[in-house]
């Protein structure tokens, strides 16, 4: 398993990573049923999350002998240079604060959605490291002591700064962030139950074909 690269969402990404995040959604009602209106968050995915971002391969961890491998990495639209490597971006996840979670509208909690890795390269460990990576960024945003950490200026500061920032516009003061991650995924999808199972996510219910977890911290 290679490392994903990381990074959070850019105006010059985003048109890729809907496209990543509606193939997903295809693959998993039909074709046919998929109605963009029902997804508006696609088309403002910086607007519509406290923070998001997408994932990267380098093109040397590609196995060229694959067909499909191959094809992506001739497709220019989807790759972008970095210190003369080629980058492909393959991965997306967001983190959003859920309001209504609690059915007080006095608490909020954090909720990780639009997890989706083209399919060529899943069962590879790459959606557990967008998932490690949104679980860090909400604990280190409800980490009391965060302000010293903004005198860094490294680039995952300075996100992270932003997205704190983001956070006070949204928020009043009498608000209180209860320490909990909360997730839900198609219960068919067994995969993916298991894999948040696996990162420590408790299962809370079955409704409606969708199972709910929860994770304190």
């Amino acid at each position: 398993m290679s490392l994903l690269q990381i990074e959070s969402l850019t105006p010059n990404t985003h048109q890729r990573a809907k496209e990543i995040i509606v193939k997903g959604l295809k693959e998993r009602f039909g074709e046919e049923n998929f109605d963009e209106s029902f997804n508006p968050d696609l088309n403002q995915l910086q607007e519509a999350f406290l923070y998001f971002c997408v994932g990267f391969v380098h093109s040397k961890d590609l196995d060229t002998t694959t067909t499909t491998e191959e094809r992506l990495l001739n497709r220019t639209d989807i790759t972008t240079n970095n210190n003369n490597n080629q980058l492909i971006m393959i991965a997306t996840g967001g983190l959003s604060l859920d309001f209504n979670y609690f059915g007080n509208e006095n608490q909020y909690c954090f909720r990780i959605e639009r997890v989706s890795v083209l399919k060529e390269f899943r069962r590879r460990g790459y959606a557990s490291q967008i998932i490690s990576h949104l679980m860090n960024v909400a604990k280190q945003i409800a980490v009391p002591t965060i302000e010293p950490t903004m005198r860094d200026e490294s680039s995952s500061s300075r996100v992270l700064k932003k997205v704190c920032e983001k956070i006070e516009t949204l928020l009043q003061p009498h608000k209180l962030l209860v320490r909990k991650i909360v997730v839900e995924t198609d219960t068919p999808w067994m995969e993916s139950v298991e894999l948040y199972k696996k990162m420590g996510f408790m299962e809370i219910c079955e409704k409606e074909g969708c199972t709910h977890f929860e994770l304190d911290f």
